[in-house]
């Protein structure tokens, strides 16, 4: 009887054990589930950033696009108001010219 009560007793154990293990392996495959379904969320959620910083490049680049061209077209009216200051001045040495001519021969008549 010794015997079969201490098998009884190994049994026991090895059925409690064994029901252990299970409770063990729901709960792990319960946090297995959790962390793909956290893995997924996070996955979107990169997905979503990188949607918004590709819009986000686009934007600064096309921001960038505007800038040159407003230096382009800063530099162009530089050129002109330069060329155009140029042009004032060479008639204003005309017309200094001209007084001076038109002095000198109301002097002579």
């Amino acid at each position: 009887q010794g015997a079969a009560a201490a098998l009884q007793e190994r049994v026991a154990a090895l059925e409690t054990a064994a029901l252990e293990h299970g409770a063990e392996a729901s709960r792990r495959e319960t946090a297995c589930r959790e962390l793909q379904a956290d893995k997924r969320s996070l996955l979107r959620l990169v997905e979503q950033r990188g949607a918004q910083l590709e819009e986000r490049e686009a934007a600064v680049q096309a921001g960038l696009a505007r800038v040159a061209a407003l230096v382009k077209e800063k530099a162009e009216a530089e050129g002109a108001r330069r060329a155009l200051e140029a042009k004032y001045g060479e008639f204003q040495v005309a017309e200094a010219r001209l007084k001076q001519e038109r002095e000198l021969l109301e002097r002579h008549n």
